[in-house]
């Protein structure tokens, strides 16, 4: 067996009026990951807008990634989201083979 000790610590401040922001740090195989997500409602909370940083290794070098999304309830049946995704390479070589792959996304969804 291994000695392997994970770790996360993490803060969230809900004081914002219909909102939140978070931030996390984790210790996981010897890499230090770093999230902040930031979350705010609108329009009586049928409509939600989210951004997440998340970056890799204690000086950030290792890359990382930005999402941003609104998702949107149109009525109780109907939601749909719209949003993007912008990654960041360093040396961390999951986020370096990614870099160029930025996105925008949208689904729509039907619950019956």
């Amino acid at each position: 067996l291994d000695d392997k000790t994970d770790s996360l610590v993490g803060v969230e401040y809900n004081g914002i009026d219909e909102g939140s922001i978070s931030f996390e740090v984790a210790n996981k195989d010897n890499s230090i990951q770093y999230a902040t997500r930031f979350n705010q409602s609108y329009i009586n909370q049928t409509l939600n807008f989210t951004l997440l940083y998340m970056g890799f290794e204690k000086d950030l070098s290792g890359g990382g990634f930005t999402r941003a999304w609104f998702d949107y309830d149109i009525d109780d049946k109907f939601s749909t989201t719209l949003g993007m995704i912008n990654y960041t390479g360093g040396s961390k070589f999951s986020m370096e083979s990614i870099k160029q792959n930025d996105r925008i996304f949208a689904s729509l969804k039907y619950n019956f």
